[in-house]
């Protein structure tokens, strides 16, 4: 395995969502590999052996201190989350073959032993009518009876409905976040937050102290399908998040 430094340096330089990704891995094998070309190339002559790689992003990537990685790495450690990288074994082998797979996972609680347990993404929107509220709680009741693990967003209304009522099933549940892991999104979630960590797994890309910025989420929610066998969509408006993550799953050859 690649030093933990290495792929979280790999993930600075390289924007959530990219494929990019997945071609410095076929051509290098590993970041630390790709690092050292970086290192000692001309940006403007290109790498001969990554075509895909603008001059932008090469020069990002050049500018882009391996020590970034050392202070992100102590983040994790002063807010208490675990950093999992693409090479580790428990990494979860559903996300390996998505689209842009993430080079690190940010996590607090357990992800381990994912890839054998069905798992359901549950999506929707935030102003819920009371039939969507029911069949949130309905459908988060009956799939952690099943023993099927609710995957969310951990948004309000469907997401953190369908969440609550697992979890009071006594359900294993995981909240994909679109911000660091110790950034409370929104506000109201945080006890929710810690109940999840504690009977599931909190997760997500972005490093500590990264804020709940607009572009963050659609990257955020090919995670939420990738994770799932399937994505439940309950109440979604036209242009809404919850449909980018229908449309991820679809693209994935999830069921929807």
């Amino acid at each position: 395995m690649v030093s933990t430094r290495y792929w979280v340096w790999l993930q600075c330089c390289i924007h959530q969502g990219s494929a990019l990704i997945c071609d410095i891995l076929d051509v290098y094998g590993d970041p630390q590999r790709f690092y050292e070309a970086v290192s000692s190339c001309d940006p403007d002559a290109g790498l001969k052996e990554l075509t895909s790689i603008t001059n932008s992003q090469l020069q990002k990537c050049k500018n882009t201190p391996l020590d970034i990685a050392d202070k992100i790495i102590s983040d994790c450690q002063r807010v208490g989350c675990d950093i999992l990288c693409y090479d580790a074994p428990e990494f979860p082998d559903r996300l390996r073959h998505i689209y842009a797979p993430p080079a690190v996972l940010y996590q607090k609680g357990n992800l381990a032993g994912l890839d054998q347990i069905p798992a359901i993404a549950m999506v929707g929107t935030r102003k819920m009518t009371p039939y969507g509220k029911k069949a949130a709680v309905d459908f988060g009741t009956q799939l952690a009876r099943a023993g099927i693990c609710v995957i969310s967003g951990m948004a309000v209304g469907v997401d953190i409905m369908s969440m609550k009522a697992a979890l009071k099933a006594g359900g294993y549940v995981i909240g994909v976040l679109g911000c660091g892991i110790d950034v409370n999104y929104p506000a109201e979630n945080a006890k929710m937050k810690e109940l999840v960590s504690k009977y599931g797994c909190i997760v997500t890309e972005y490093p500590p102290g990264t804020g709940p910025w607009r572009r963050n989420f659609p990257a955020r929610n090919r995670l939420l399908s990738g994770l799932a066998l399937g994505t439940l969509v309950i109440q979604a408006p036209k242009h809404s998040g919850s449909l980018i993550t229908a449309d991820d799953a679809l693209e994935q050859g999830k069921d929807l």
